[in-house]
């Protein structure tokens, strides 16, 4: 090496093992952290003790481990938008650029003898040119030989000969060597390492792999045995220790390519500037053409290999997503089956037990009776206890505790957590067929596939038919156990009936005791029949359950094979292709056949179509019509909804009941007004006037709203919740009132006044239309209340609930909202809302629905052509579209209309009647005093007579002569010993009194 280059070459040596070579260590390291979380958490899923009792338990485990190793490899390795080696490599660009440019342009160094003499790998050319460089050299130096003559003559000292000098283009030499030759030569550094990191991740897979199969075992084997061999881990260990050892690895072949090109390097020196090789060599063009093909083949070969990574990645993360899915559904099933048959267990161990031991104890009194004690008295006396004891109480509740338990819920909870988790996950992953992973892929192969849509199309569909049917299973089920346990009374008081009437038989041989006794044996036994059913209940459903779970979890596993991946993907492809061609064809089909007769009816129907959208719409609402007074088949319909309701399965009626939501999976929106209400609260905290009225029509949701919020505010402060039932109009009566619900004594006003301000509390008060009563001097309870609200709004966050033409009037008369900072009215939903509550509550029941045609449809020829799943789809459209209508915001109109409108059962299938013939056109003949009784009603939220008097000044005969047709009619209904306006009319009875102009 010339000694004027060592400098050069310790100085860069230093930056391609600080910049470069440091780099790919750094790489390492992030891989070697990689796997080191990895065989951390593998470790410790290893090390676990599954027990064979506690399943849920281990599929909780197991669960929590592939979510955690699916966070640690789904960020690890990312498809990168395009590899850049300047972007990669800025540092060591930088730094070699700094140093090309503190070097001088061009040097001029004088030429050795063997840039003279012929070499052996020189070209003949070369060795022609360098004879003649030699002569020209020879000749050149002839006047400095004869100099030296003479001075040899006169025994003068020798003048050396002056060699010849060749100009070097230092810094474009350098750049083309050390800058970007050698950059190109260490490239092939990146292939060792990625193949480690290939290497190395398919070591982490493989080790989840055996966990999976050790987690099979435990689950499917008899003794649920769970094994998983530690030592397996040392293999992330032993590829860690070779990950650290190729950082030695990596840097000797460096220093190997390194001394390699410097050589070349250095015999460049030697050369640039004569005949050997030529300066323009190694030009700023050129230097930029080696630069663009260095990047050229740093994104081929980096990218390639990026490609790779990232495919195994997201082949290892669909197994993993897909096993997240499983061991969670798995996870969900088990709790599932512990939580039925621990609510089958109360409904046995309590209720069954309990009637059965009654009927045990009536069994002992009829066997064992004293011979001197009267017998029919004693059978009377047991039938009496019977009658007293089992059939109106132990047997009713054992039915709403049956109902109580929501064993469909429980089902619901596995279909629900299932869906929640098919649809987190990813839409896009590339996959490939046959790829080792132990090569470079190139973008153009890269393909991809949305596991949710396979899942979608190829599993889940399959799951949620077995599903709906377990849930139906269970809900048949059900039905028949509480028809049996109803019949269980009657079976008793018929047996102990037989054997009285045998005292009335002088010519007896029957033994009356023995009757009895023998009766209540065959009781008892049906009752352990009912438990046995109840039982056989719980293991059908565990095997139908389990066996679709175990379906649905084989489908997914198949997902795992690449094989089957683009199996399914390309059935997926057929399916939507043979859709789109036959809608495609059905459509252009029907537009040659139908487009004349449709220009020409087009222009025809429209007139009608629009007047009879306005006659319809104005029948429904009870703003016209032909009829003048309320027909006996409407009325029978607006009468008898109690008793039509009874008639449908105990589980349909509990998921449609009328009353304030807990259940968070049947709430829907109301989201701004949940978000106003927590605002309203931080306010309050932070010391400012924040008192908070929420109104909506009744059934709307206030309470529903208000139980979401208490449930989920966090709060150090007491909370008191209070409902007015009853009217209160007086000062007096509202301290009382306060009074009893505070449970303390209050003389005063002032002392109400100063109970509040002795500590922070949250008071919610619903129902602010009891205090007042429309009449002169009713107000005196509200403006006092409000009164109450200003004195002791810092120490007491009030929200209070009204009816919303309740708080219209009230804030027309006496500007009611002045004394709260927060009004939240509750929003109509939008359409889909109330379709989206009804199927929530119906989708748990696992009954299917079928709508019914009304007469119009059934006139139309258009229906009639239509195939039974588009007749379905039309009534169904049709009859929510006239329940929104009615419904809007109205949750509990909705419920009842749906309930209403359910005709009959039929199997399985609820048949659901179209309200689109229903006449409410009656509504607009109602005389002015009723206009004027219903829209009191509405203000006051339903009244007493007295209350009714009160408002109207009418004496008790006269308001019953109001009333009491109304109510004969359908039209009001009495609950609590107050007149309502029947729900069904709520809607019609507002749109009308709004049409009157009475309420706006």
């Amino acid at each position: 090496m010339n000694t004027e280059l060592k400098d050069q070459y310790s100085k860069f040596k230093l930056i391609v093992e600080s910049d470069f070579v440091e780099l790919l260590c750094k790489k390492i390291d992030i891989q070697v952290s990689f796997l080191e979380k990895v065989a951390a958490l593998q470790r410790k899923v290893a090390r676990k003790d599954l027990k064979a009792d506690q399943l849920v338990d281990g599929f909780r485990k197991t669960y929590t481990y592939k979510k955690a190793l699916l966070d640690i490899v789904e960020p690890r390795f990312e498809l990168l938008e395009k590899a850049s080696f300047d972007d990669d490599f800025s540092a060591f660009n930088l730094h070699a650029t700094n140093y090309i440019d503190s070097l001088a342009e061009n040097v001029d160094l004088p030429q050795s003898l063997d840039r003279f003499k012929v070499q052996p790998d020189n070209s003949a050319l070369l060795k022609f040119g360098k004879w003649w460089k030699r002569f020209f050299y020879a000749i050149s130096k002839w006047p400095e030989k004869i100099s030296n003559g003479f001075r040899k003559l006169f025994k003068k000292q020798l003048i050396p000969l002056k060699p010849w000098s060749h100009k070097v283009k230092l810094r474009n030499l350098t750049s083309y060597y050390l800058k970007e030759r050698l950059s190109i030569e260490l490239l092939e550094l990146f292939t060792k390492l990625f193949v480690a990191f290939l290497r190395s991740s398919k070591v982490c897979w493989e080790i989840d792999s055996k966990i999976d199969q050790a987690f099979e075992t435990f689950l499917h084997s008899e003794n649920h045995i769970y094994e998983v061999d530690e030592s397996l881990i040392s293999r992330i260990d032993e590829a860690i220790a070779k990950l650290q050892k190729l950082k030695t690895e990596l840097k000797e072949e460096a220093d190997t390519i390194y001394e390699h090109v410097f050589d070349q390097y250095a015999s460049a020196y030697e050369k640039a500037g004569t005949i050997e090789i030529s300066n323009n060599r190694f030009n700023t063009r050129k230097n930029r053409k080696q630069h663009k093909l260095l990047k050229s083949q740093y994104v081929t070969l980096v990218s390639g290999w990026n490609n790779a990574l990232f495919v195994l990645s997201d082949d290892w993360e669909i197994d993993l997503e897909i096993y997240v899915i499983i061991y969670s559904g798995l996870e969900e099933y088990y709790k599932t089956q512990e939580n039925l048959k621990g609510r089958l267990n109360l409904v046995t161990t309590h209720k069954l037990n309990e009637i059965k031991s009654v009927l045990e104890n009536t069994r002992t009194h009829l066997r064992e009776h004293d011979e001197g004690q009267d017998l029919r008295v004693l059978i009377e006396q047991e039938l009496s206890n019977l009658r007293g004891e089992l059939t109106p109480v132990l047997l009713p509740e054992t039915n709403n505790l049956i109902l109580a338990q929501d064993f469909p819920a429980l089902v619901n909870n596995l279909e629900s957590e299932t869906d929640r988790l098919i649809k987190g996950i990813s839409t896009r992953r590339s996959v490939m067929k046959g790829v080792t992973y132990d090569q470079p892929i190139k973008t153009s192969s890269l393909s991809f596939v949305s596991p949710y849509e396979l899942i979608n199309f190829e599993s889940w569909p399959y799951f949620q038919k077995t599903i709906k049917s377990v849930k139906l299973a269970i809900v048949d089920s059900l039905n028949d156990v509480q028809n049996d346990i109803i019949d269980i009374g009657q079976i008793a008081e018929f047996n102990l009936e037989s054997a009285l009437s045998l005292f009335d038989d002088e010519e007896r041989s029957d033994d009356p005791a023995v009757i009895a006794a023998e009766g209540i044996e065959r009781t008892i036994e049906k009752v352990g029949t009912i438990s046995d059913n109840l039982n056989g209940l719980q293991r059908s459903i565990d095997e139908d359950l389990f066996q679709g779970l175990e379906s649905f979890n084989k489908s997914l596993v198949k997902f795992t094979n690449n094989e089957n991946i683009f199996d399914i993907r390309v059935r997926i492809a057929k399916g939507k292709a043979l859709d789109r061609s036959t809608r495609f064809k059905e459509q252009l089909a029907h537009n040659i056949k139908n487009f004349l007769p449709t220009a020409l009816i087009f222009i025809r129907t429209r007139y009608r179509k629009v007047a009879g959208f306005v006659k319809e719409t104005s029948k429904k609402i009870g703003i016209a019509g032909l009829q003048k007074d309320i027909s006996t088949e409407l009325a029978d319909f607006l009468v008898e909804t109690e008793k039509s309701i009874s008639k449908l399965p105990f589980v349909y009626q509990r998921l449609f009941r009328t009353e304030p939501l807990a259940d968070i999976n049947f709430f829907e929106g109301r989201k701004t007004e949940l978000l106003q209400l927590n605002n309203a609260y931080n306010n309050w905290t932070k010391g400012r006037f924040a008192s908070v009225v929420i109104t909506g029509e009744k059934g709307s949701g206030v309470t529903t709203l208000l139980n979401f919020f208490l449930s989920d505010l966090t709060t150090g402060s007491m909370v008191c919740r209070f409902s007015v039932e009853n009217h209160i109009e007086t000062p007096a009566e509202i301290v009382s009132f306060f009074a009893e619900q505070f449970e303390s004594k209050f003389d005063t006003f002032d002392d109400l006044v100063s109970f509040l301000n002795q500590k922070k509390r949250i008071v919610v008060l619903e129902n602010i239309q009891k205090f007042y009563l429309k009449r002169v001097n009713g107000f005196g309870a509200l403006r006092l209340f409000c009164e109450l609200i200003s004195l002791t709004s810092k120490y007491t966050f009030w929200v209070v609930g009204g009816t919303r033409y309740a708080w219209e009037y009230l804030q027309k008369t006496i500007n009611l909202a002045e004394h709260f900072s927060y009004l939240i009215p509750l929003k109509d939903f939008d359409n889909q809302a109330i379709v989206n509550m009804i199927n929530k509550r119906h989708k748990v029941s696992g009954y299917n629905v079928s709508f019914e045609p009304a007469p119009s449809d059934l006139n139309q020829r258009k229906f009639k052509k239509l195939s039974e799943a588009e007749q379905q789809a039309s009534l169904r459209d049709s009859y929510f579209n006239n329940l929104n209508k009615i419904a809007k915001s109205n949750v509990s109109l909705a419920l009842i209309y749906w309930l209403r409108s359910a005709k009959e059962i039929t199997g399985n299938t609820i048949v659901i009647g179209s309200m689109k013939d229903i006449d409410f056109s009656f509504m607009n003949s109602l005389v002015p005093l009723k206009f004027y009784a219903l829209a009191n009603l509405l203000f006051h939220d339903g009244m007493t007579e007295e209350g009714f008097c009160k408002v109207t000044g009418y004496t008790s005969g006269k308001a019953r002569a109001v009333l009491q047709p109304m109510f004969e009619d359908g039209i009001i209904v009495i609950q609590n010993n107050k007149y309502q306006i029947n729900p069904l009319l709520y809607r019609q009875t507002v749109m009308m009194l709004k049409m009157k102009n009475i309420i706006h």
